[in-house]
């Protein structure tokens, strides 16, 4: 992850069903670029986790949506220079 100073990041945990779905972010008060990560399988501790990853983003406050039939669902996150946030789906 690319955090630090004022950079922060954010893992999306997700059910299995999501895999391959995209996730996209952009800052709360609307005024920042909009990015999306794709839900990945990733191996933890010897489980199988599903998440998206979005390894360098500027501390604030974020909005979150899932592209495609899950267009309506807004999830919020906050974002910490230098630190991990995790937000669950």
């Amino acid at each position: 992850m690319e955090i630090g100073g004022a950079i922060g990041a954010v893992v999306v945990h997700t059910p299995g069903g999501m895999e391959g779905d995209e996730i996209e972010v952009w800052p709360a008060d609307g005024t920042g670029p909009l990015t999306h990560a794709v839900v990945r399988r990733r191996h933890v501790d010897q489980r199988c986790r599903f998440a998206a990853v979005f390894p360098a983003l500027e501390a604030g406050d974020y909005t979150l949506r899932s592209v495609g039939d899950r267009a309506a669902t807004l999830r919020k996150v906050t974002v910490l220079g230098g630190q991990v946030a995790a937000a669950d789906w």
